[in-house]
């Protein structure tokens, strides 16, 4: 149970942490014994993958920032305590910045872009979430696909009526379990306080039991669900330019 317990603290927010209770279901459910992982070397590869770099060192090399990530993440103290982590993204002339916070077996996740201009039009769209809306009036897109999966909310109904359903993003966030965008005057933000997103996508416990076995597959599927999110934040961010 020892070496179990080193890593299920490690947060679920993390790569690391997503293979290894992959691996833990499965043994569990008697699918295989839970092996010796490579955490750095899967660490890096989500780094490569992303884009992401650590906010205090992004301009070091990937293997240090590896390195310094498993071991936060592997130090029972800081799970014990909770801990948080910062990342940084450069990609299309937007800085993408992602913070999780992690405490034992729970992350909370956020995204954020800053904006250089105001945003042309504010919006605030949930999904599955129950959150103080941004902005005060509920705007109806008047398309039942819309209207049935998210809950909207912005400045000028005129304006997001015409600009949301053309625009892509509503699309982009339609497979998201569960969604808090908000863009503001300043910024965008994506709030996901339990993860929900990136476990689903994952196929939540079940689903982490049948690819556990896989680390590549496990790797592949959790590098996927945070490029989606980045993806979300870029077009949010342009939504309306």
């Amino acid at each position: 149970m020892g070496s179990i317990f080193l890593f299920i603290v490690i947060g679920i927010g993390s790569l690391a942490s997503m293979l290894f209770i992959g691996f833990m279901l499965r043994s569990q459910q008697g699918l295989m014994s839970a092996t010796a992982v490579d955490y750095q070397a899967l660490t890096r590869m989500f780094l490569e993958r992303t884009g992401f770099r650590l906010a205090e060192m992004p301009d070091a090399p990937v293997d240090e920032q590896a390195r310094v990530l498993v071991a936060r993440q592997s130090d029972p103290v800081n799970a014990q305590q909770g801990y948080e982590v910062r990342y940084v993204l450069q990609k299309y002339g937007k800085v993408v910045h992602h913070q999780t916070f992690t405490r034992l077996a729970s992350v909370s996740a956020s995204w954020t872009v800053p904006l250089s201009e105001p945003a042309p039009v504010g919006f605030h769209i949930l999904k599955a979430v129950k959150a103080e809306p941004a902005y005060p009036q509920r705007i109806a897109m008047n398309d039942p696909r819309w209207d049935g999966a998210f809950q909207i909310y912005g400045q000028n109904p005129e304006a997001l009526q015409q600009l949301l359903p053309s625009s892509g993003l509503l699309e982009l966030l339609e497979s998201s379990v569960a969604v808090d965008l908000r863009v503001l005057s300043d910024r965008v933000v994506f709030l996901d306080p339990a993860n929900r997103n990136v476990m689903a996508a994952l196929g939540g416990r079940v689903g982490m039991a049948m690819v556990g076995g896989d680390p590549t597959q496990l790797s592949e599927m959790t590098i996927a669900a945070y490029n989606h999110i980045t993806d979300v934040m870029l077009m949010a961010s342009e939504t309306g330019r």
